[in-house]
């Protein structure tokens, strides 16, 4: 490589990168949760050999097993530097992006010898708005993972370097499946007279990476997915690969859930259109192949790269096009035959204008609440898109428009368990206890696995003291996923209120073992140690907890508790200076009002829960408790 060479490669990468800065600030999205936060496997490098041998460990979920081991790895390396702290996972993907995007400049380079046009294919490659599903959702880190094998082996098979070739796409394959495109692919880079040295090895890893997935029977249960009939998923895909073109062209739609729907028929306008459209980009191609290499490799590779006759539960996803975008550059620049373009104004405009545009699409990527609006907007008759707004909208205590919008997605789809799970939520928020144990339970009924909406059932019984059956529910989820934090912290605090301190206490350390740290298992083992007088330990685990959520929180207002106790003042005392350093946390304010309501104080009593529904005026409790002052007032 020139001196030339690499300081073009160098600015495609950084042009990938300061296109890109914006994105770490993002977080994790919608698989990120199984596949990475919600995962045991990656909180141990001990782990990794594991993760070459058996697709279960690649989710906390039986169901969302895949075999894409060195993806793994890379999560499980984040998590030894960061913890879950998204900003490294983020970094990773863009940098990863601008390596691609380089990769882009030097195969159209190495074909073309037109240095100043390649160059400008790497960079649209860098900045389309297209790609920055890949830099923004961690999870599509598999996708450029692949993708970078593939350009990495199809570029050193071009310089005559096959041990490195068959390396690159080794590497490939072990990140996601889709890399086992490179072996026809390279053919057509190569052309007919690709050597045997090149070609053997691509082959016999192939053939012994299909020997893997059957062993350990990734691609049998993959096949066995009962997603959508193979005559629905080519009338469908159809209509996809043009969709593709289009968002590539026209990259203004945008969005983590695309209205295209299923088609069921050959018979439909839009899949007639669709196939009479593709059968001239086949004819155009094989036309390519002998007068214009790129034309032809480019089409063609998008119809390999794409998932075409394997059904797949999201129909169209931004992140299939990465791979077959570049065949569409090739396309562009080694169709132009014994010309060697310029670099235009206009070209220089498009790079900024989809530069610019990234960074706008950067930004909805920030979090859920965005980014699911976002696609609500552009597929409002998504299921997904809805149910995952309406949760967003939970979380942000939007109670009135998460009922909305998630009773508007049961209505799409009642079948989808995740949605009823989200809307017990919401019932549970707005203290419909009725409704919110039958969507728990409708939730449970369609997937009886589904850990989070068993742990969400328990905690609502839990919440109506029914420490029983709350026991039971958190027991049902630890039997499906042993490692769950949530399920185990939950059980600890069930056996908590019902009086067994000894055996949260187990719990809680067993969460913690379990990690990753949480906050709440450190303050809940807090509680319990003081419950049965071990102090020290008590202090120590509040402190710990304090450390993790850092000044007024719940742990603080604990820790303060106790070293009041511990200082020997009266409970009136320890509260009023609890109200007093913590006058924003509603914790002490409930058992100030406890304490005057036991003591017969209900002109007091009554005023503090008062003060509590002017911090928090959704705060059901405090208004329970307020009704129930106020009759007792009126009664005496």
């Amino acid at each position: 490589m020139t001196l030339t060479h690499a300081k073009l490669g160098a600015s495609v990468f950084l042009l990938a990168l300061v296109t890109h800065l914006n994105s770490l600030g993002g977080g994790f999205h919608y698989d990120d949760a199984h596949s990475i936060v919600e995962n045991h496997h990656l909180r141990s490098l001990a782990n990794v050999p594991a993760y070459f041998l058996d697709p279960a460990t690649f989710s906390s979920e039986t169901a969302m097993a895949m075999y894409r081991p060195l993806v793994q790895t890379s999560y499980a390396l984040t998590y030894g530097l960061a913890g879950y702290i998204a900003w490294p996972y983020l970094l990773f993907n863009v940098l990863l992006h601008g390596l691609v995007a380089v990769l882009v400049y030097l195969l159209i380079e190495q074909k073309t010898g037109w240095a100043l046009s390649a160059w400008w294919a790497g960079a649209l490659f860098a900045v389309h708005p297209m790609h920055s599903q890949v830099a923004n959702y961690i999870s599509s880190r598999s996708e450029a993972l692949a993708v970078l094998g593939v350009f990495a082996a199809l570029y050193w098979a071009g310089q005559g370097f096959p041990l490195r070739s068959a390396s690159a796409y080794a590497l490939g394959l072990l990140s996601k499946s889709v890399a086992i495109v490179c072996a026809p692919l390279l053919f057509l880079w190569q052309g007919r007279k690709t050597p045997r040295r090149v070609w053997a090895p691509v082959a016999a890893l192939s053939s012994i990476y299909l020997m893997i997935i059957v062993g350990n029977q990734f691609l049998t249960r993959s096949f066995a997915q009962d997603v959508r009939s193979y005559g629905v998923q080519i009338y469908t895909q159809s209509k996809a690969l043009v969709y593709y073109l289009y968002l590539m062209a026209f990259p203004v739609q945008l969005s983590i859930e695309h209205p295209l729907r299923a088609s069921a028929s050959m018979a439909e306008g839009p899949v007639i259109l669709a196939v009479a459209l593709l059968g001239s980009l086949v004819f155009v191609a094989r036309r390519g192949i002998s007068s214009a290499a790129g034309l032809g490799f480019g089409i063609f590779c998008l119809g390999f790269a794409i998932p075409f006759l394997w059904p797949l539960n999201v129909i169209v996803n931004e992140h299939r096009a990465y791979l077959p975008f570049f065949g569409l550059l090739y396309a562009l620049v080694g169709s132009l035959g014994g010309r060697r373009p310029g670099i235009t104004r206009a070209a220089y405009g498009l790079l900024l204008v989809f530069a610019l545009m990234t960074w706008q699409r950067n930004a909805i990527w920030q979090d859920e609440y965005s980014l699911w609006s976002d696609a609500a907007l552009k597929a409002p008759q998504s299921f997904r898109a809805q149910s995952n707004l309406g949760l967003a909208q939970y979380e942000r205590g939007e109670l009135s428009l998460a009922q909305k919008t998630l009773e508007r997605a049961v209505g799409l789809n009642t079948n989808y368990a995740r949605t009823w799970s989200n809307l017990g939520l919401v019932y549970e928020g707005v203290g419909d206890y009725v409704r919110s144990e039958e969507a728990y339970g409708r939730a449970l009924r369609l997937r009886p696995d589904l850990v989070g909406a068993r742990a969400n059932l328990g905690r609502l019984y839990m919440g109506l003291h029914h420490y029983g059956e709350a026991i039971d529910q958190f027991v049902l989820a630890l039997a499906a996923d042993p490692h769950s934090v949530v399920a185990r912290t939950n059980l600890g605090l069930a056996h908590q209120r019902a009086g067994r301190q000894e055996l949260a206490v187990q719990e809680y350390e067993r969460a913690l073992q379990d990690g990753p740290l949480t906050a709440e298992a450190y303050n809940n083992l807090g509680l319990a140690y003081q419950n049965i007088g071990a102090l020290d330990k008590a202090e120590q685990a509040l402190q710990r907890a304090l450390l993790l959520t850092g000044a007024n929180t719940e742990a603080a207002v604990n820790l303060r508790m106790l070293q009041l106790r511990r200082s020997g003042r009266s409970p009136l005392e320890i509260y009023d200076a609890l109200v007093r350093e913590f006058p924003n946390r509603t914790e002490p304010l409930r058992g100030l009002a406890a304490l005057h309501a036991e003591r017969g104080r209900l002109e007091e009593a009554i005023a503090v829960c008062r003060l509590i529904l002017s911090l928090d005026p959704r705060d059901q409790q405090a208004m329970r408790n307020l009704e129930k002052l106020i009759k007792s007032q009126r009664e005496n």
